[in-house]
């Protein structure tokens, strides 16, 4: 969800040719940043297994990551838990 927002934060300022639009996703970025590292902390104290989950996988802001992680031939589908 944040890769995504943050393609698309980025993206919209520029697809409209509107480099200004630039200038308030730089003070909105490290907010989002911010709460990304905090929610991480915060599943990670409070939801059962999740600290083992992000042992497992390395990359949690990118969903293709798990997507091709689960394609890995000694994984199978069923053995990811999101």
């Amino acid at each position: 969800m944040y890769a995504g927002g943050s393609l698309y934060l980025l993206g919209t300022p520029l697809a409209l040719g509107s480099y200004w639009g630039l200038v308030p996703i730089a003070t909105v970025m490290p907010f989002l940043i911010w709460r990304a590292y905090d929610e991480e902390r915060f599943l990670a104290k409070n939801l059962p297994g999740y600290s083992e989950y992000q042992k497992r996988v390395r990359y949690r802001s990118c969903a293709i990551h798990m997507v091709v992680e689960s394609a890995e031939p000694n994984h199978s589908f069923n053995q990811t838990r999101w």
